[in-house]
């Protein structure tokens, strides 16, 4: 049987090992990113910002700070076993004013 097209209304869309990102402004240039995986046996989740080093998140938020131009923001959640689920990117262009 093929999948349909359109979801039908009220089907639960979960896909485990994929970070949910949601964010919101706290200040200019500032956006304050939550974090929630659905990850079975998770152990961690990492974010790295424009391409430096993964940090591990502390409760599952981060301060994000804008520079002018494109900003980056990755995120990606591990289990016990070692296995990582795939890289989630949030890319925000911001321009101060």
């Amino acid at each position: 049987q093929r999948c349909p097209k359109e979801r039908p209304s009220g089907e639960i869309e979960w896909t485990p090992g994929v970070p949910e990102l949601r964010a919101r402004q706290t200040a200019s240039g500032e956006l304050e990113v939550g974090v929630r995986s659905d990850t079975p046996n998770l152990q961690s989740t990492r974010s790295r910002i424009d391409g430096g080093e993964w940090r591990a998140l502390n409760n599952g938020h981060l301060t994000w700070k804008l520079q002018d131009g494109e900003n980056r923001l990755e995120v990606c959640s591990g289990n016990v076993q070692g296995a990582l689920g795939p890289i989630v990117t949030a890319i925000v262009t911001f321009k101060r004013q």
